[in-house]
């Protein structure tokens, strides 16, 4: 199969066409001669009711597939193309502008409508949604080299997924580095109370301390854990 050619299904009748990516929009169905690309939904292949997963996950798949730096050879139609994917998706993606669409499409005005969105924009857009996967990834807990490698292996190019995974990975441990002031601030404070108990109340409550010290590490290794590995177990 070609890298530039595509399958779209045709909206009309279901049939399956093999078209090439930049006429695409223009195409018609070699079964029923309607076209393939009526509107937002039909460009990414996803039904008009999809839902918010089914969404990112058509968007990702289309976008990281005809991200321009993955057909040299037809650099500039793929710009064109990548450009048209990230409009539609936001679009669809902002609930305010999907159902203004949606009423649009109700009322019979079912055109693919450019809103004329820069190549600048698009690219943007496209290294945000690449950001909050990598997110995703890093808050599972991948390390830099997986989580590249996942973006790589959904067809992310190589130098954008190196960078985005780094910068998830460096803020998911900032995150939990904040969070590791909470048991700091804990083991602190039971470490002094169990001080309290071993010194001032009395040899009789020295079982009572030593239980409260060990409540004190407990928040303590919390803590150095979140610090120094930066993510939950």
């Amino acid at each position: 199969m070609n890298d530039w050619t595509k399958d779209q299904s045709c909206p009309a009748c279901g049939s399956v066409n093999r078209v090439r990516a930049d006429e695409t929009m223009l195409a018609t169905c070699d079964t029923c001669n309607q076209r393939l690309i009526r509107h937002h939904y039909d460009l990414l292949q996803i039904p008009i009711d999809a839902g918010e997963i089914e969404l990112k996950k058509a968007y990702r798949q289309q976008a990281m597939k005809w991200h321009p730096d993955h057909h040299p050879d037809h650099f500039e139609a793929a710009n064109d193309y990548f450009r048209l994917i990230n409009e539609a998706y936001a679009v669809l993606s902002d609930a305010v502008q999907r159902k203004q669409y949606d009423q649009m499409l109700k009322d019979g005005q079912a055109e693919f409508i450019s809103m004329n969105l820069s190549r600048q924009a698009a690219m943007r857009l496209f290294m945000d949604e690449m950001y909050t996967l990598a997110l995703e990834l890093a808050f599972d807990n991948l390390n830099k080299q997986q989580i590249a490698m996942q973006l790589k292996e959904r067809g992310c190019h190589p130098q954008v997924a190196d960078i985005v995974a780094q910068a998830s990975v460096s803020y998911r441990k900032r995150q939990f580095r904040k969070q590791a002031a909470k048991p700091l601030v804990l083991a602190v404070f039971w470490f002094l109370f169990g001080g309290f108990i071993l010194y001032q109340v009395g040899p009789r409550f020295h079982f009572v301390a030593w239980g409260v010290f060990m409540y004190a590490i407990y928040h303590g290794v919390r803590a150095v854990l979140l610090i120094v590995r930066g993510k939950i177990s």
